[in-house]
């Protein structure tokens, strides 16, 4: 009798069992209206336990939202709606009732809440074109600490730059709720090269040699990339035997450093570029380095020969590619100083000694090259009808010689460059023969 109440005792527990782990199966793995304990949406941090579908979309009625960016005295707007930015509600409330089913796996691991990280779409390249206008907004070069037309120290200035990664961050965890709508813009600091204490060994030194560019009629974001890259030059310090890179010391033209769109010179045609104009900069400072007779490692001709500097003395950049480099082979440190106003750039090195040669600088034209004419037949013209699109020029080949004089007469003579400035078709559109 006893055996056979144990027996029977057995089989009620063993069915009780069961119908424990079934309901908790149900519980936590079947289909549910209601979001179960434990869920939370991030990043607004907000619960989900107990919601049903409509609660669930009231919810997230209230996201994204328009955030302000602050920086100092100047404000931005980001507006979600802008980007196409969107929560996929059924998707996120499908992965918030099976994260609620799923909790026990997670309390079995010791977590105490599963974290939901909503679904969301936007135009990534469209929000990334934005970010790279905010940047080019925000971004300051540092400025150096140099000499001013007089003479007079100039105080090196902090720049800084938009950390695009924190504010990519910061803009979608607003939008979706967590923190203010009112959000500082995260910013780099830089720090400028050279200090006021760098400048010391040059207060009193003298000016050994400069050369000027004229600007002529010039777009004004032209302008503004040379007062940009010649803010990259002026004040850096080249030690004896350092080496300049031109490349290196005003780095990428793009937009987030602060470059603007302007005609460049690309296969013998002005076409619209970032950072269009710095060439003349690297062409300003070229002529000076070639005044102070110091060695050239690296340097390219333009395709045509620019307006602003003469034949065989122009030096074209393109980064990261064709780069100006030159080494300091004094036995004095030199300062770089480039000045801009309103009608020229002027590059001048700056030591604490004169020059123990001077130098002089002759061009000869080798060869000229006559143009071609190219025709482009026109349909749309009538018969007697032409265009011309572009006036050709000729080509030339040009060699540029530096000699080193002393006080007693030259001492030497070398070639600085043999240079190509090939011809360009003329191009004329007609009517069908």
């Amino acid at each position: 009798m006893v055996g056979r109440k144990a027996a029977s005792f057995v089989i009620i527990l063993l069915l009780a069992m069961t119908g424990w782990a079934f309901g908790r199966i149900s519980h936590f793995y079947w289909p549910t209206p209601r979001v179960l304990p434990g869920v939370v949406l991030a990043p607004a941090g907000a619960g989900l336990e107990g919601l049903t579908r409509e609660g669930f979309d009231e919810l997230l009625a209230h996201w994204p939202r328009k955030v302000a960016l602050q920086l100092e005295d100047q404000t931005w707007e980001a507006a979600p709606e802008d980007f196409n930015f969107r929560i996929d509600r059924e998707l996120t409330w499908q992965r918030a009732c099976l994260a609620g089913r799923a909790r026990m796996a997670a309390a079995l691991l010791g977590r105490s809440v599963t974290i939901l990280e909503p679904v969301v779409e936007f135009d990534e390249q469209a929000f990334a074109t934005w970010q790279e206008s905010l940047a080019s907004q925000v971004y300051l070069r540092p400025k150096n600490a140099s000499l001013g037309p007089d003479g007079q120290l100039i105080l090196a200035k902090e720049g800084r730059r938009l950390d695009l990664a924190k504010a990519k961050a910061l803009i979608l965890t607003a939008w979706l709720g967590r923190g203010p709508v009112t959000l500082a813009l995260p910013v780099e600091k830089l720090a400028p090269q050279t200090t006021l204490g760098d400048l010391e060994p040059f207060r009193g030194g003298c000016k050994l040699v400069s050369y000027q560019t004229p600007l002529g009629p010039s777009d004004p974001n032209r302008v503004h990339n040379i007062a940009l890259a010649a803010q990259a030059v002026s004040g850096v310090i080249l030690p004896p035997g350092g080496q300049f890179s031109f490349n290196q010391t005003v780095g990428p033209r793009v937009k987030e450093l602060g470059f603007k769109e302007a005609p460049e010179l690309i296969q013998y045609r002005l076409v619209p570029g970032i950072g269009g104009g710095i060439c003349q900069v690297s062409s300003t400072l070229y002529n000076a380095v070639l005044l102070a007779g110091l060695p050239i490692t690296e340097r390219h001709n333009h395709s045509r020969p620019p307006k602003y500097v003469g034949l065989g003395r122009d030096a074209t950049v393109v980064y990261p590619g064709k780069d100006f480099a030159f080494v300091n082979d004094t036995d004095q440190s030199l300062l770089l100083v480039a000045q801009l106003d309103s009608d020229r750039l002027e590059v001048a090195l700056v030591g604490q000694k004169p020059l123990a040669e001077q130098v002089s600088l002759a061009m000869e034209i080798l060869e000229e090259i006559p143009f071609t004419e190219e025709e482009i037949f026109d349909p749309t013209l009538g018969l007697a009808q032409q265009e011309v699109v572009e006036e050709g020029s000729i080509g030339l080949r040009v060699r540029l010689w530096r000699t080193f004089h002393r006080e007693d007469g030259p001492v030497r003579r070398e070639l600085v460059g043999d240079d190509l400035y090939p011809p360009v078709a003329r191009r004329v559109r007609k009517a069908l023969p």
